[in-house]
């Protein structure tokens, strides 16, 4: 029992000191990464991803009424377990919101069709939105089947999100102050704030989103 409890009293305070030492360690990562979020060579690597995300619009499936963007920078936290890929990280996201008049899986249809990999055969993504639409949301039983999402991967190391209105998962009504984040944010710009377009059928919210630069862990010698 002696040697079980002195045990215990071991892990606790090896617990309070590396939560000591790693949050003096995460200060000093975000004092370096915020001062190499604006570096030169991270600035080049940005104003290209500007540039790529302003280059997709030509490939929406239909004009856009609005969009805006975030560009964001985290500094990972090394622990014992070094859990995380990478030391540092950028990334942006590019959110266009396409007004919708017409049939709303039609277009969905043709979105696929813009994004598939290799034009090839529609995206399982694709199939489970029929499905959703054929059924009304609903399985056999009546109950409600959860919302599909339409994902795809872009060029490099990103990806292309598709989400649209659907009554039965209405938007909350109240945002959430903070997102729970593990790594500390040591850079954040935002583009415009902008209203979703009204008085259409629905509203397509397209998005791509990149990993732009990163830092990976220094290997163990």
């Amino acid at each position: 029992m002696l040697r079980k409890l002195a045990a215990a009293a071991a892990v606790l305070v090896a617990t309070a000191g590396c939560g000591l030492w790693e949050t003096q360690h995460t200060q000093e990562n975000v004092d370096k990464w915020t001062k190499a979020a604006v570096a030169e060579n991270v600035e080049a690597a940005r104003e290209q991803a500007a540039r790529d995300a302003r280059a997709f619009e030509a490939r929406l499936p239909a004009p856009s009424a609005a969009t805006t963007w975030y560009d964001s920078c985290f500094a990972g936290e090394e622990d014992q377990w070094n859990q995380d890929k990478y030391q540092f990280q950028c990334n942006r996201s590019q959110i266009w919101y396409v007004p919708v008049d017409g049939d709303l899986l039609a277009l969905l249809e043709k979105v696929d069709l813009t994004f598939r990999p290799d034009r090839g055969e529609p995206t399982s993504e694709l199939q489970n939105t029929r499905f959703y639409f054929a059924h009304h949301g609903k399985n056999a039983d009546g109950l409600q089947l959860p919302k599909p999402y339409l994902v795809y991967y872009a060029a490099g190391s990103g990806h292309v999100f598709v989400d649209w209105n659907d009554p039965a998962f209405p938007p909350p009504t109240e945002l959430p102050t903070g997102t729970a984040m593990t790594w500390p944010q040591v850079y954040r710009q935002t583009g415009p704030a902008v209203t979703e377009p009204k008085g259409h059928a629905n509203v397509l919210k397209i998005s791509v989103s990149t990993t732009y630069y990163t830092v990976a862990w220094p290997k163990e010698s």
